[in-house]
């Protein structure tokens, strides 16, 4: 009976998928928001109830790249990489675009550094590296510029999608940006 309800458990994950669009406003980061958030607000509460001092993140999202990479690049028509993005996104090209869904997998939790927060990964990672080159080049952005800049930048290397579902202050930038290290758990 134990191995069927972690069947199940693992099946009720596994399917939670939801399409995604590009944020209302261009803020800097590379980023899709999920378009139908409910299961990811169930799980928020189920892991507020089992965890109390974790606190939900209301601005979800994933990822894609951090704001400081573009900023270390130029474009080919000569603007900085993060200017070439805002003006990409503000584009008639950006809206042809078509982020693509995203599939869940594993809840964890990591905690260190004085912050605790919990995730759900991405289990289509390769769709969203698609979709990101896709925006690098409509931006004229050197996708192998882009590479060697990520490389350098900390909060990029070894970047795995997710979602951050919780933390201690419900402010997103509490959250961690890198989840490797933490721990599956059952929720």
């Amino acid at each position: 009976m134990k191995l069927i309800m972690e069947n199940w458990k693992r099946y009720l994950i596994e399917s939670i998928s939801t399409s995604t669009q590009q944020p209302a406003k261009f803020t800097g980061i590379i980023q899709v928001v999920p378009t139908d958030i409910s299961a990811l607000e169930d799980l928020q509460q189920k892991i507020m109830q089992k965890y109390p001092d974790q606190k939900p993140i209301n601005k979800l999202h994933v990822t894609l790249l951090h704001q400081m990479v573009p900023k270390k690049v130029t474009s080919s028509g000569g603007l900085r990489g993060d200017k070439a993005l805002k003006a990409f996104f503000k584009s008639p090209e950006s809206q042809n675009l078509q982020p693509p869904e995203i599939q869940f997998g594993e809840v964890g939790m990591k905690t260190g550094e004085g912050k605790t927060s919990t995730f759900i990964k991405v289990l289509n990672p390769d769709d969203l590296k698609s979709y990101l080159q896709s925006v690098i080049e409509g931006a004229g952005l050197n996708p192998d510029e882009i590479a060697e800049a990520s490389a350098a930048e900390p909060r990029e290397a070894g970047r795995i999608f997710h979602v951050s579902l919780t933390n201690l202050t419900g402010n997103p930038g509490d959250s961690f940006a890198h989840i490797g290290g933490g721990e599956a758990i059952e929720v």
